[in-house]
């Protein structure tokens, strides 16, 4: 297929450790919830941004992922991410803001607006994406929900919730297990500010995964205020495929 990423079968298996479900994030062994610390976490999300760097802008190839979620992020041994499953995958032309898909790519709640509503798909589709997945991570809760009640059924988004603890500050309740800690605390904060910038309804005021990586590797650089999140709107979740 035109604009396909191919990869060869020991690739494929290097990076998923031979196809392991048990190292996908949000799925894993058939166990007790795992409970992961900070620096962990915080390494796992290091470690995605960076490879999402690597696909955009130095693999040789300029791809876009398309379909980035916690099951097709797998954890090797030591915790460090993989980004696995490569079936929406698009090739995209550098200097080309956005680029027409011949279908949707992603999934519920982390797709992005502009691919869910005009098929149109960009490097800030991934970041979109990636934005929705560290919520997730931090939260411990899914990014998209539906529950259902005597008024109806109800659908919850996860960033529209973290925006509102923005809004009124009150950010830390959205932390799954937070520690006290002063200095984690900040950097918990700002890396769901930084989520807050991704998941944004214009692809042009998300920032690209260059800009991502300096602002998780940089405390000390000034983030802008985000604006109010994409979400989906009910009825379109409801006729989605």
């Amino acid at each position: 297929m035109p604009g396909s990423v191919k990869f060869n079968l020991s690739q494929l298996v290097d990076a998923t450790e031979n196809f392991s479900d048990g190292n996908k994030i949000g799925q894993g062994a058939r166990t007790r919830r795992l409970h992961l610390d900070w620096s962990t976490r915080s390494r796992i999300i290091d470690g995605i941004a960076e490879g999402l760097l690597y696909l955009h802008k130095h693999c040789g190839l300029h791809i876009v992922h398309g379909d980035l979620k916690p099951s097709n992020i797998l954890l090797d041994s030591n915790m460090n991410p993989k980004i696995s499953d490569f079936s929406l995958a698009r090739r995209y032309s550098p200097g080309v803001d956005e680029e027409y898909a011949d279908r949707i790519l992603g999934s519920i709640g982390f797709i992005a607006p502009e691919c869910r509503e005009r098929r149109l798909f960009s490097t800030k589709s991934d970041v979109y994406g990636f934005g929705a997945l560290v919520l997730e991570i931090i939260s411990g809760k899914r990014c998209f929900s539906l529950v259902s009640g005597d008024s109806g059924d109800d659908y919850r988004f996860l960033n529209k919730r973290s925006w509102h603890l923005w809004r009124t500050g009150r950010l830390i309740k959205l932390v799954d297990s937070p520690s006290g800690d002063e200095l984690e605390t900040r950097e918990i904060l700002r890396c769901i500010h930084i989520a807050l910038l991704c998941v944004e309804e214009n692809p042009a005021n998300r920032p690209t995964m260059q800009e991502v990586v300096l602002m998780l590797s940089c405390q000390t650089a000034l983030l802008p205020k985000p604006r109010c999140p994409a979400y989906l709107r009910a009825e379109i979740v409801s006729t989605h495929p």
